[in-house]
């Protein structure tokens, strides 16, 4: 093969190639498109949802403040305590005292 024959062989392979490198690029492109948008999408997608996040997270502060528990409370018809009963080890020696000498009986 002689340089004048391996360059026609050539020029007749290079527009084969570079149609198959067009064909390549336009592939590629399209794929990068397709998932830049895809992509976005997703971005939009977690956007929305940090967003209903924070929403979420004020309302349960919201209805764990101490202010609000005491609002649903009066409307439950709960009342603050007037009187509050203590009850020590001593105040059940005599109930301990009657069990055991019923149990004894």
């Amino acid at each position: 093969m002689t340089a004048q024959s391996f360059i026609r062989e050539f020029l007749r392979v290079i527009p084969i190639i570079a149609i198959v490198v067009v064909i390549i690029e336009v592939v590629v492109a399209n794929r990068l498109a397709t998932t830049g948008h895809e992509l976005y999408k997703a971005d939009g997608v977690i956007s929305a949802m940090r967003d209903e996040n924070e929403l979420l997270r004020q309302k349960v502060a919201s209805a764990s403040a101490i202010t609000t528990i005491r609002v649903k409370a009066e409307e439950l018809g709960m009342v603050p305590v007037q009187n509050v009963l203590s009850f020590t080890q001593a105040d059940f020696s005599v109930a301990l005292a009657a069990k055991t000498t019923a149990v004894r009986q």
